[in-house]
């Protein structure tokens, strides 16, 4: 017998519900007793036996175990960057045996002879100038060689500056109450600076300042001037090509011969 439309699909639906039903319940018998549930002995009857399944023992381990506490980062402390301290200097041996850098000092001029060396350290401990030195030196090589003994048989000069007259009567007796020989270098040094501070100096009453010249200035020239000009030649004497001094030599020669003579020594 055939079957119409609507007996098919009353059919169909009756065997998609009954497969349903049979899923079910395989389903239902598979989980109410499962075959590979492990038994588990309750704690308070011994006689009664518990089912379980492989997840549930597994959930019952994870809530058997402690709580998870999470571990939280440790912030890092800045560190910041010291700077070493400087250790003291500690003076060695070596630093200590250093010596002191000694004051700059007028060098000494070369080729002296003995004579020289000590009228020039006399002059210059007397407290002339390193400029005023050279130009009394250069004086005294033209009026005496630079000898304590020398002496001029036309006028009576005598020593390293040819002292004359009441100069030179001066020079013995000042020397012999100090107690100096008027014929070394010492003594006659001495009585020359005497000389210039005692007379030929403005705090004397001098016209000009021939003694402050000689002992503060650093210009060969303008000591050298000033001697001449205002003590050995005289008083105001030009230094001129036409001025006739001596020897038929005008001052300007004269002073000219002193100033070579001075370079040596300056």
């Amino acid at each position: 017998m055939k079957m119409n439309d609507k007996q098919k699909f009353y059919a169909g639906t009756t065997a998609f519900m009954l497969s349903i039903i049979t899923i079910i319940g395989c389903l239902a018998c598979f989980f109410s007793t499962p075959a590979y549930a492990a038994p588990v002995k309750s704690s308070d009857d011994d006689s009664d036996i518990e089912y379980v399944t492989p997840l549930e023992v597994h959930l019952r381990e994870l809530n058997a175990q402690p709580p998870f506490t999470p571990v939280l980062p440790i912030p890092e402390q800045e560190v910041t960057e010291t700077e070493p301290e400087s250790e003291p200097s500690v003076e060695t041996a070596e630093t200590a045996a250093e010596p002191a850098e000694e004051p700059v000092t007028d060098t000494m001029p070369q080729n002296l002879s003995d004579n020289e060396y000590a009228i020039y350290t006399a002059l210059r401990d007397a407290g002339l100038s390193k400029a005023g030195t050279a130009a009394v030196m250069g004086c005294m090589a033209m009026e005496s060689g630079l000898r304590v003994t020398a002496e001029n048989p036309n006028d009576g000069g005598y020593g390293l500056l040819q002292w004359t007259h009441g100069r030179k009567t001066n020079l013995l007796n000042w020397c012999y109450a100090s107690g100096l020989d008027a014929s070394s270098v010492s003594g006659q040094v001495q009585f020359f600076v005497h000389e210039l501070n005692a007379t030929y100096s403005q705090a004397a009453g001098y016209s000009y300042p021939v003694y402050e010249t000689l002992t503060t200035s650093d210009s060969l020239e303008d000591c050298l001037a000033m001697f001449f000009s205002h003590m050995e030649a005289g008083v105001n004497v030009p230094i001129s090509s036409s001025k006739v001094y001596c020897g038929n030599l005008t001052t300007l020669q004269l002073y000219n011969k002193r100033l070579n003579a001075a370079y040596k020594y300056f």
